[in-house]
């Protein structure tokens, strides 16, 4: 216990550590998730859990899809900040179909209902 407080209050040259807890994720437990890795562009906007993905240009790569992309690798389990390079991915479960997101023009919106009925074919339910 005294390392843990140790480590929550320690200041270093007078700056405490911060950290962001963020318990919000896409997989929602109705169905157990398959979740994996995938390294991401090095330019993009900030990404909401529950944003759709497509392959990314190299092998092991993602991108977020547009409005009119059906052809899905997976949703974004968790937020990834702006040009963060990598983010898990649900390949296989379930998420709220509420939550599900695209990118438009650089702006982040609601996915299709073409797009939720597309999920359901690579094995992630809504």
């Amino acid at each position: 216990m005294f390392l843990l407080k140790a480590l929550l209050f320690s200041v270093v040259n007078g700056v405490t550590t911060t950290a962001e807890i963020n318990p919000r994720t896409a997989a929602d437990g109705r169905h157990p998730p398959f979740i994996t890795s995938f390294s991401l562009p090095a330019e993009h906007i900030a990404w909401p859990e529950g944003t759709l993905l497509i392959a990314g240009d190299e092998p092991g790569s993602a991108k977020a899809a547009a409005m009119t992309d059906t052809n899905f690798i997976g949703v974004l389990n968790k937020r990834v900040g702006e040009k963060e390079q990598s983010g898990n991915v649900i390949i296989h479960g379930s998420v709220p179909a509420e939550i599900l997101k695209c990118e438009n023009s650089g702006e982040i919106v609601d996915a299709t209902a073409t797009q939720i009925k597309a999920l359901r074919g690579i094995g992630i339910y809504v």
